[in-house]
């Protein structure tokens, strides 16, 4: 069952699973009351793999408006393009140098499907960037690629967090400090729950030397993704330590 992390506010938390067979796809989901474990809501929903994105609409949690237009954007994206980026986020979540040229690969296959899915294009900047940071681009190199898949994503929706994060990303790698916070500072504000945006946030807070705000950016990466993202999270774990006293 949740833990409860009152140092967050955290009142409720959404659980789910999704397991495919076939072309057959399950999801479950359930709401928990933190403070006593009560279960407020849950529900079973099972389609077939095209009907994926439709799913996502039959679920009846409240979002937040931008979360809520956000998703009316996403049920339209076409099933495969939806899979193959999928499948490119689960590759670069890996983090090796084989499996972040195969994430690339499972990018472009999905803007092929769909030339207008901007998290297809926000994952090619991402993958870019993560050879960058384990040396297996150079700089210019990563950066010049990564900026023009973050700024195609940006073009097909401004209101998308992760491209703007991949942008500051890349400003950062190019010393560029004021447009790197800028854009960190707009992910955070389109989707303060997206992880990645804090991580790296965190790092270039280290650069400056703001190692207490660092620290906060840091615990509320590790918070909103403890088990996924590896690779940033061991890097993280090296930065909490070094809160200043």
């Amino acid at each position: 069952m949740p833990s409860s992390h009152p140092e967050l506010g955290v009142a409720y938390l959404l659980e789910g699973s999704v397991r495919r067979a076939g072309r057959r796809v399950r999801i479950t989901a359930q709401l928990i009351q933190v403070g006593d474990q009560t279960q407020l809501w849950a529900r079973k929903y099972e389609r077939g793999i095209g009907d994926i994105l439709a799913i996502q609409s039959e679920i009846k949690i409240k979002l937040a408006p931008q979360a809520e237009a956000r998703l009316e954007r996403i049920s339209t994206v076409e099933p495969r393009a939806y899979e193959a980026f999928l499948r490119g986020r689960y590759l670069w979540n890996q983090r090796t140098g084989k499996a972040l040229h195969n994430s690339l690969q499972e990018f472009e296959k999905s803007i092929k499907h769909d030339p207008g899915y901007a998290p297809a294009y926000a994952g090619m900047a991402d993958s870019y960037l993560s050879l960058l940071d384990d040396s297996y681009m150079p700089t210019r190199a990563a950066t010049t690629q990564a900026r023009q898949w973050a700024e195609k994503a940006v073009t097909i929706d401004e209101a998308f967090a992760e491209p703007h994060s991949s942008l500051g990303h890349a400003h950062f790698h190019e010393y560029e400090w004021a447009d790197a916070e800028r854009e960190f500072q707009r992910s955070i504000a389109l989707n303060p729950n997206y992880p990645a945006a804090h991580f790296y946030y965190a790092n270039y807070l280290v650069a400056m030397g703001r190692y207490e705000e660092a620290l906060a950016e840091a615990k509320k990466a590790l918070a909103l993704d403890p088990v996924s993202l590896t690779a940033q999270t061991k890097r993280c774990d090296h930065l909490l330590p070094r809160r200043a006293v």
